[in-house]
């Protein structure tokens, strides 16, 4: 969905919020792609019968989080 907001809105910077929840997760999956009838789309697809059919492609991102008291963990 950022891919989306920046391609519609012509963003150059995202503000990330509430960021330290994930600080107890060695890994979070993030979505890369979308997947639908054997196709991949990069970008949500803009039909909306093809949207409610897509599942994500995701990827293991490894996170190096601080805690939210400042400290590394």
């Amino acid at each position: 969905m950022a891919r989306q907001a920046v391609r519609l809105n012509s963003l150059s910077e995202v503000a990330l919020t509430k960021l330290d929840v994930l600080d107890t997760f060695e890994t979070v999956k993030v979505c890369v792609a979308y997947e639908a009838n054997g196709e991949r789309f990069e970008y949500p697809p803009y039909h909306q019968s093809i949207l409610h059919q897509v599942t994500p492609s995701t990827r293991a991102a490894r996170l190096a989080c601080r805690s939210h008291d400042g400290n590394h963990e």
